[in-house]
């Protein structure tokens, strides 16, 4: 977070914030992301979000690039010989519950419905 704070003081108005819009098409509910440099006007509909991976400029760092990044590591490094992109996400929610997170917090982060997901697989002693 604090190298994400330099890199918003060091690109100023190039840096930009990521936001998303709630749609609603044929009775179903989809978001849309936008990410808008500083000095854009911001519509009354957008919600700024934040996400984990993001490139220097702000800009949203997608899924299929950071995939690509763990696979040409567990290709290099023997002892990353399983690690794929998921297994950041497993790291994320341990560190949150064993930081005494709430359960229901790191559920809705999950986005699982069910509470027995998170139990069975993130509380592994």
């Amino acid at each position: 977070m604090k190298q994400q704070f330099k890199y918003c003081m060091q690109y100023g108005e190039l840096y930009h914030r990521n936001f998303y819009k709630e749609v609603m098409e044929k009775n179903r509910v989809h978001y849309e992301y936008y990410n808008l440099g500083m000095t854009k006007d911001v519509s009354k509909d957008y919600t700024e979000i934040s996400f984990v991976c993001l490139r220097e400029d702000g800009c949203l760092e997608l899924p299929a690039i950071v995939e690509t990044a763990c696979q040409t590591a567990a290709r290099k490094v023997p002892e990353l010989e399983n690690f794929h992109f998921h297994t950041l996400r497993h790291t994320y929610i341990t560190n949150l519950l064993s930081n005494e997170a709430q359960p229901t917090d790191v559920q809705e982060l999950l986005r699982h419905k069910h509470d027995q997901c998170l139990c069975t697989c993130y509380k592994r002693g």
